[in-house]
Protein backbone atom coordinates (compact mmCIF):
# COMPACT_ATOMS: atom_id res chain seq x y z
CA UNK A 1 0.00 0.00 0.00
CA UNK A 2 1.44 3.36 -1.07
CA UNK A 3 0.23 6.15 1.17
CA UNK A 4 3.30 8.34 1.59
CA UNK A 5 4.55 8.21 -1.97
CA UNK A 6 6.65 5.50 -3.59
CA UNK A 7 10.03 6.77 -2.37
CA UNK A 8 9.05 7.61 1.24
CA UNK A 9 7.33 4.23 1.42
CA UNK A 10 10.66 2.60 0.51
CA UNK A 11 12.33 4.55 3.30
CA UNK A 12 9.66 3.49 5.78
CA UNK A 13 10.01 -0.16 4.77
CA UNK A 14 13.79 0.01 5.24
CA UNK A 15 13.51 1.55 8.71
CA UNK A 16 10.91 -1.00 9.90
CA UNK A 17 9.56 1.39 12.55
CA UNK A 18 7.66 -1.14 14.66
CA UNK A 19 10.86 -2.79 15.92
CA UNK A 20 12.22 0.63 16.97
CA UNK A 21 9.09 1.80 18.83
CA UNK A 22 8.52 4.42 16.14
CA UNK A 23 5.09 5.39 14.83
CA UNK A 24 3.85 7.59 12.01
CA UNK A 25 2.54 11.08 12.73
CA UNK A 26 1.32 13.91 10.51
CA UNK A 27 -0.88 13.63 7.47
CA UNK A 28 -0.02 9.96 6.82
CA UNK A 29 -1.18 9.04 10.33
CA UNK A 30 -4.44 10.90 9.86
CA UNK A 31 -5.00 9.25 6.49
CA UNK A 32 -4.46 5.81 8.00
CA UNK A 33 -7.17 6.70 10.52
CA UNK A 34 -9.50 7.37 7.60
CA UNK A 35 -9.25 11.16 7.55
CA UNK A 36 -8.92 13.21 4.36
CA UNK A 37 -5.62 14.75 5.38
CA UNK A 38 -3.14 16.37 3.01
CA UNK A 39 -1.72 14.08 0.36
CA UNK A 40 2.10 13.82 0.32
CA UNK A 41 2.18 15.49 -3.10
CA UNK A 42 0.75 18.60 -1.44
CA UNK A 43 3.58 18.92 1.06
CA UNK A 44 7.25 18.27 1.49
CA UNK A 45 7.12 14.48 1.39
CA UNK A 46 8.94 14.28 4.70
CA UNK A 47 8.63 11.11 6.75
CA UNK A 48 7.89 11.86 10.40
CA UNK A 49 8.03 9.25 13.14
CA UNK A 50 7.44 9.61 16.86
CA UNK A 51 8.54 7.64 19.90
CA UNK A 52 8.22 8.01 23.65
CA UNK A 53 11.75 6.72 24.34
CA UNK A 54 15.14 8.42 24.05
CA UNK A 55 16.09 8.97 20.43
CA UNK A 56 19.67 7.71 20.53
CA UNK A 57 18.96 4.05 19.80
CA UNK A 58 16.09 4.50 17.31
CA UNK A 59 18.13 7.06 15.37
CA UNK A 60 21.19 4.80 15.26
CA UNK A 61 19.22 1.74 14.20
CA UNK A 62 17.27 3.70 11.59
CA UNK A 63 20.52 5.01 10.13
CA UNK A 64 22.05 1.54 10.01
CA UNK A 65 18.93 0.06 8.41
CA UNK A 66 18.93 2.72 5.71
CA UNK A 67 22.61 2.12 5.00
CA UNK A 68 21.99 -1.61 4.67
CA UNK A 69 19.16 -0.92 2.23
CA UNK A 70 21.57 0.99 -0.02
CA UNK A 71 20.72 4.57 0.94
CA UNK A 72 23.20 7.32 1.73
CA UNK A 73 22.29 8.86 5.07
CA UNK A 74 23.22 12.21 6.57
CA UNK A 75 22.38 13.41 10.07
CA UNK A 76 21.14 16.98 9.60
CA UNK A 77 19.98 17.75 13.12
CA UNK A 78 20.13 16.04 16.48
CA UNK A 79 18.76 16.93 19.91
CA UNK A 80 17.05 15.23 22.83
CA UNK A 81 13.62 15.82 21.27
CA UNK A 82 14.28 15.71 17.53
CA UNK A 83 16.64 14.10 15.05
CA UNK A 84 16.53 14.70 11.31
CA UNK A 85 18.07 12.25 8.88
CA UNK A 86 18.29 12.70 5.13
CA UNK A 87 18.12 9.51 3.09
CA UNK A 88 19.39 9.65 -0.49
CA UNK A 89 19.13 6.99 -3.19
CA UNK A 90 22.34 7.22 -5.27
CA UNK A 91 20.66 5.37 -8.14
CA UNK A 92 17.46 7.38 -8.55
CA UNK A 93 18.89 10.59 -7.02
CA UNK A 94 15.81 10.88 -4.81
CA UNK A 95 16.06 12.32 -1.30
CA UNK A 96 13.71 12.14 1.67
CA UNK A 97 13.95 13.83 5.06
CA UNK A 98 13.23 11.56 8.03
CA UNK A 99 12.25 13.30 11.26
CA UNK A 100 12.43 11.26 14.47
CA UNK A 101 10.64 13.00 17.32
CA UNK A 102 10.38 12.20 21.00
CA UNK A 103 6.79 12.90 22.00
CA UNK A 104 4.59 12.57 25.05
CA UNK A 105 1.77 10.44 23.69
CA UNK A 106 -1.55 10.22 25.51
CA UNK A 107 -2.58 6.86 24.07
CA UNK A 108 -0.89 3.65 22.93
CA UNK A 109 0.40 3.36 19.38
CA UNK A 110 -1.90 1.48 17.02
CA UNK A 111 -1.15 -0.71 14.02
CA UNK A 112 -3.13 -0.02 10.85
CA UNK A 113 -2.48 -1.95 7.64
CA UNK A 114 0.72 -3.28 9.18
CA UNK A 115 2.06 0.20 9.98
CA UNK A 116 2.53 1.60 13.50
CA UNK A 117 0.69 4.89 13.85
CA UNK A 118 -0.09 7.19 16.76
CA UNK A 119 -3.71 7.24 17.92
CA UNK A 120 -6.17 9.62 16.29
CA UNK A 121 -6.15 11.73 19.46
CA UNK A 122 -2.37 12.10 19.39
CA UNK A 123 -2.26 12.56 15.61
CA UNK A 124 -4.75 15.39 15.95
CA UNK A 125 -2.90 17.04 18.83
CA UNK A 126 0.39 16.93 16.94
CA UNK A 127 -1.32 18.28 13.82
CA UNK A 128 -2.62 21.15 15.95
CA UNK A 129 0.91 21.87 17.12
CA UNK A 130 2.08 21.96 13.50
CA UNK A 131 -0.73 24.37 12.62
CA UNK A 132 0.15 26.63 15.54
CA UNK A 133 3.91 26.58 14.85
CA UNK A 134 4.04 26.51 11.02
CA UNK A 135 0.60 27.25 9.66
CA UNK A 136 1.16 25.86 6.16
CA UNK A 137 -1.67 24.94 3.80
CA UNK A 138 -0.89 21.29 4.50
CA UNK A 139 -1.24 21.91 8.25
CA UNK A 140 -4.64 23.56 7.74
CA UNK A 141 -5.86 20.64 5.62
CA UNK A 142 -4.65 18.10 8.17
CA UNK A 143 -6.55 19.70 11.05
CA UNK A 144 -9.57 20.36 8.83
CA UNK A 145 -9.74 16.63 8.13
CA UNK A 146 -11.00 16.04 11.70
CA UNK A 147 -13.31 19.05 11.89
CA UNK A 148 -16.42 16.84 11.92
CA UNK A 149 -15.14 15.01 14.99
CA UNK A 150 -13.98 17.80 17.30
CA UNK A 151 -15.09 21.30 18.26
CA UNK A 152 -12.78 24.32 18.09
CA UNK A 153 -12.21 24.16 21.84
CA UNK A 154 -11.49 20.44 21.77
CA UNK A 155 -8.91 20.94 19.03
CA UNK A 156 -7.27 23.74 20.98
CA UNK A 157 -7.11 21.54 24.08
CA UNK A 158 -5.39 18.82 22.04
CA UNK A 159 -2.88 21.36 20.77
CA UNK A 160 -2.08 22.57 24.28
CA UNK A 161 -1.26 19.00 25.29
CA UNK A 162 1.68 19.06 22.85
CA UNK A 163 2.79 22.71 23.05
CA UNK A 164 3.45 24.51 26.32
CA UNK A 165 3.25 28.00 24.82
CA UNK A 166 0.10 27.36 22.81
CA UNK A 167 -1.85 30.61 22.42
CA UNK A 168 -5.29 30.88 20.86
CA UNK A 169 -4.51 34.37 19.52
CA UNK A 170 -1.49 33.04 17.62
CA UNK A 171 -3.62 30.20 16.30
CA UNK A 172 -6.15 32.74 15.05
CA UNK A 173 -3.40 34.49 13.08
CA UNK A 174 -2.47 31.18 11.44
CA UNK A 175 -6.09 30.49 10.61
CA UNK A 176 -6.60 33.95 9.12
CA UNK A 177 -3.70 33.28 6.76
CA UNK A 178 -5.73 30.46 5.20
CA UNK A 179 -7.67 33.09 3.27
CA UNK A 180 -4.65 33.57 0.98
CA UNK A 181 -3.82 29.87 0.61
CA UNK A 182 -4.72 27.60 -2.33
CA UNK A 183 -7.30 25.66 -0.32
CA UNK A 184 -10.81 24.36 -1.05
CA UNK A 185 -13.42 27.00 -0.33
CA UNK A 186 -15.04 25.03 2.48
CA UNK A 187 -11.73 24.62 4.31
CA UNK A 188 -10.93 28.33 4.02
CA UNK A 189 -14.39 29.16 5.36
CA UNK A 190 -13.95 26.76 8.27
CA UNK A 191 -10.54 28.22 9.16
CA UNK A 192 -11.80 31.81 9.03
CA UNK A 193 -14.86 30.96 11.12
CA UNK A 194 -12.58 29.43 13.75
CA UNK A 195 -10.36 32.51 13.81
CA UNK A 196 -13.44 34.70 14.25
CA UNK A 197 -14.70 32.49 17.07
CA UNK A 198 -11.39 32.91 18.90
CA UNK A 199 -11.41 36.70 18.52
CA UNK A 200 -14.98 37.02 19.77
CA UNK A 201 -13.99 35.51 23.10
CA UNK A 202 -13.61 37.85 26.03
CA UNK A 203 -10.79 37.09 28.51
CA UNK A 204 -12.02 39.83 30.82
CA UNK A 205 -15.33 37.95 31.09
CA UNK A 206 -13.61 34.83 32.35
CA UNK A 207 -12.96 33.05 29.07
CA UNK A 208 -9.78 31.23 30.06
CA UNK A 209 -9.38 29.64 26.63
CA UNK A 210 -8.18 32.89 25.03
Amino acid sequence: MTFLGVFPDRILAAIRPARLDLALIGGPALRLHGMRAAHPDAGTGELRLATTVKLVEPAWHATESLHRAGFDVAVEEISARATRLTAHDPVTEQTCAVDLLREDLAEPVEEIDGTPVVSLLDATGLAMRDLHERGTAEDVVNVASVRALYSYRELETMGRAHLDDFAAEELADRLDAAEMMPLPREIRAWALAWAEDIRLRRPEEGDTDW
